[in-house]
């Protein structure tokens, strides 16, 4: 998963949580143009990685990704509130055509998904209608590359993955999205503890002056 991540990482490596834009349709085409924008960063450096904007392609979700031959359908959405069922089913409408192998929705905001759906971990792949599906909140944008390559292989014929591989893989995944918070939570105090030493430094340096 390393080498194609390491080189899209920036700006970008942050949760996926936007609050910029003021408007719902600004907050979504935010959305998928940041999630758009770091895909195309990973086919950059992995030539077998191609990105494509299908957001103006009626029913065929907001972007595509063809890797090892196979087509992803991602869905992109921003809500404030749990993600409705209509808008889930919208995206099994388009993961269902056949054209796709398998397919991603991502809620950029913690508050999930429809309770009914009952998606309720922040990472949940599971099989719709025979094909791999993620369903994903609040993850970290690195999450991405690593989630697409399962999906990868749980669609590949030759290598089906069971129903208990698929969840040990998602619980290996979970593991990770874990240390990644954790790590940031880390580096977050250490910077608020820097910037209380830059800030005693200057009160010091303005007193030595004086």
């Amino acid at each position: 998963f390393g080498v194609a991540t390491k080189q899209a990482q920036s700006s970008d490596t942050e949760v996926l949580e936007l609050s910029q834009p003021k408007t719902t349709v600004a907050i979504g085409d935010f959305a998928e143009q940041k999630i758009l924008n770091y895909l195309q960063n990973i086919s950059q450096v992995n030539m077998d990685f191609t990105v494509s904007d299908t957001s103006s392609k009626t029913g065929h979700g907001d972007i595509e990704v063809i890797h090892r031959e196979k087509r992803i359908c991602i869905e992109v959405k921003h809500y404030t509130k749990p993600v409705p069922m209509k808008e889930i089913d919208k995206y099994h409408r388009s993961l269902a055509l056949s054209e796709y192998d398998a397919g991603l929705i991502i809620q950029l905001d913690r508050c999930g998904y429809a309770r009914e759906a009952g998606l309720n971990s922040p990472i949940d792949i599971r099989m719709y209608e025979g094909k791999p599906s993620a369903y994903l909140t609040a993850i970290d944008l690195q999450m991405l590359y690593p989630i697409i390559t399962v999906l990868i292989m749980s669609a590949d014929k030759k290598c089906v993955l069971t129903e208990e591989q698929l969840e040990l893989k998602t619980k290996a995944l979970l593991g990770i999205q874990e240390k990644i918070e954790d790590l940031r939570g880390a580096i977050s105090i250490q910077k608020k503890a820097i910037d209380r030493m830059e800030t005693a430094v200057e009160k010091i340096a303005r007193l030595s002056v004086i």
